[in-house]
Formats: C-alpha cells, structure tokens, sequence
C-alpha cells in the first residue's frame, strides 16, 4: 500500500484490510467452522490471547443478536 494512513481514514480501506489481514493470517492456517474457538482464532489474530476475554464477550454478544434476528425472522 502507498498510502498507509489511509487505512485509518477510510472506512472501506480498513475494512478490506482487516478482511485482508484475517484471510491471510488465520484463514490460511486454520479451518473455521462451528466447532472453531475464540481462542484459536485469538491466538491467530495476535500471535498470542491478548483481549481473548474481549473477543469472547463480544462473540457471544453477536452471536445472541444473530439467534435474535433468527428468531424474529429480521433479514
């Protein structure tokens, strides 16, 4: 990238790069599915489990919202 304060000025840019960064770090070394842990996935992310009790808090957060919208058949 030529410019990289862009990342951090542009919405689309840091979405692609952070969808980027998951591809080629933790997708290209693990298989994600539904028995897949945070904390694999974690230690993928940051060579390691800091802000692993974050990441589970908010999966189980996102995870309540999709059973939500699921329920509620919300498309």
């Amino acid at each position: 990238m030529s410019n990289p304060d862009e990342v951090s000025s542009s919405k689309e840019v840091s979405i692609i790069s952070a969808l980027w960064y998951f591809q080629d770090r933790v997708l290209s070394k693990i298989e994600v599915n539904n028995n897949t842990s945070v904390k694999s996935l974690t230690y993928y992310i940051n060579s390691g489990l800091k802000g692993l009790s974050d990441r589970e808090d908010k999966t189980e957060d996102a995870e309540a919202s999709i059973a939500n919208c699921i329920e509620f058949n919300v498309n």
